[in-house]
């Protein structure tokens, strides 16, 4: 199955089990915007946060990579720093288009989505 992504209810979800990148583009157009994440499923695998900026001719695998917040703790991640496990993030993306860069090993890593302004 191909990475996809769901626009009809609830949360942009996007169900990720192939090795690939999935842009979700930008949280609010001509705004500050942050996306916050919750990460489910039963996988294995990593996801790297991505971002460029919207509307970049810069293929989605070569952005740059982006730091972001856990929220059960509370602390920041260093970009780079990929997700190999369940939970809630945010990631600040003021202008730019996140993009989910997924490794797949097994399973389905589950990504609801939710845009946040200001």
């Amino acid at each position: 199955m191909a990475n996809t992504k769901n626009l009809t209810t609830g949360p942009l979800t996007a169900r990720l089990d192939t090795t690939g990148s999935l842009s979700l583009g930008d949280a609010h157009e001509s705004l500050v915007g942050s996306w916050v994440l919750q990460v489910s499923g039963t996988f294995s695998g990593s996801l790297v946060l991505r971002k460029k900026v919207r509307g970049s001719v810069v293929a989605d695998a070569s952005a740059p990579t982006t730091d972001y917040v856990n929220f059960a703790s509370g602390n920041p991640v260093a970009a780079g720093t990929a997700i190999t496990a369940a939970g809630l993030f945010k990631v600040l993306v003021d202008g730019c288009a996140l993009i989910l860069d997924y490794t797949a090993t097994s399973g389905e890593m589950v990504v609801e989505c939710v845009p946040l302004a200001g």
